[in-house]
């Protein structure tokens, strides 16, 4: 089996899917910038979610053949684990907020939690990348310089540090949006069985609830789509990481290294698709009277401003 992937495949893989990833999260982030002033926490978190990418790319091409351990290659594995924790963060907070907002009800207001969010996606990230840094964790390998993976207990860092972080963020997300995807199947269930009998058999309250989920509906189920990308670019990484931890130290899966970055370094693209269908696709907003009206799509971000759910 070929070890290493060809260097020139790498970088011509590399190099087409970084600039793609680039124009992605930098259209994402100008269009928050634009519209900045009317954005929620939804939409700071997506640009939380694009800026992290878009340092990940950055990060990973800054020095894209090291040759030995410097300084260089410690700050790129240093920016690289900072940007992909505060990716994990922002993608779990995501789902976390569709849930709570769909599901629950629960209108979580712009101002009140926006420094949290920022806390939360930016500290533990430098918390989590600064470890390795103090501890010599970071090193060069055959494609980058990320975490050292030819010392056993700078593999366990890694571990904790990156990988079961990563296993177990994308477990709740995708928890979380299974419980969103599961709520919006009840509710279309409801509503055929309402209409059945041909008059309302639902209280107000609960018509009123079902109406304003039903105005979001779409929307809902273009953003969970961001944490579910995240989960098909990052796979390779933990793929990886079972390949390190069952074998018997042979560098047959050598390759599969440069796969895992490409892939990873990929989202931004991807991120972009929904952002253009969220942004593009839908010319409605839900204002507080429950009532639609028709926009400029130009003025439109992620699809509408909703404001009787708290999206």
């Amino acid at each position: 089996m070929q070890q290493h992937m060809d260097q020139k495949v790498y970088y011509v893989l590399l190099l087409i899917t970084a600039i793609f990833s680039m124009l992605g999260s930098l259209y994402i982030i100008a269009s928050y910038w634009k519209y900045r002033e009317s954005a929620n926490i939804a939409t700071k978190l997506i640009n939380i979610l694009a800026s992290a990418d878009l340092l990940f790319v950055l990060s990973t091409i800054i020095n894209p053949n090291p040759d030995k351990d410097n300084f260089l290659c410690e700050f790129q594995a240093w920016l690289k684990q900072f940007s992909s924790q505060s990716a994990f963060i922002a993608s779990t907070l995501i789902s976390f907020y569709i849930y709570q907002s769909i599901v629950k009800g629960f209108k979580i207001e712009t101002g009140e939690y926006t420094r949290a969010v920022y806390l939360a996606c930016l500290f533990p990230p430098f918390l989590t990348a600064t470890i390795p840094l103090v501890a010599q964790g970071y090193g060069n390998n055959n494609y980058t310089c990320f975490f050292r993976e030819d010392d056993k207990n700078i593999w366990i860092e890694s571990l904790f540090l990156l990988y079961l972080p990563l296993l177990s963020m994308i477990t709740i997300s995708l928890l979380f949006v299974l419980k969103v995807i599961r709520y919006l199947r009840r509710i279309a269930q409801e509503i055929q069985f309402n209409d059945r009998f041909g008059e309302s058999i639902l209280n107000v309250n609960r018509f009123e609830e079902i109406q304003s989920v039903l105005a979001t509906e779409k929307v809902v189920k273009l953003i969970i789509l961001y944490p579910i990308i995240l989960a098909a670019c990052w796979w390779p990484f933990i793929f990886y990481a079972i390949i390190q931890a069952s074998s018997d130290g042979s560098d047959d899966f050598l390759f599969f290294e440069g796969i895992r970055t490409i892939s990873a370094c990929s989202q931004g693209f991807f991120n972009a698709i929904i952002h253009y269908k969220c942004k593009v696709a839908y010319g409605t907003q839900v204002v507080p009277s429950n009532t639609r009206e028709s926009i400029d799509e130009s003025e439109i971000y992620y699809g509408s401003r909703i404001s009787s759910s708290g999206l």
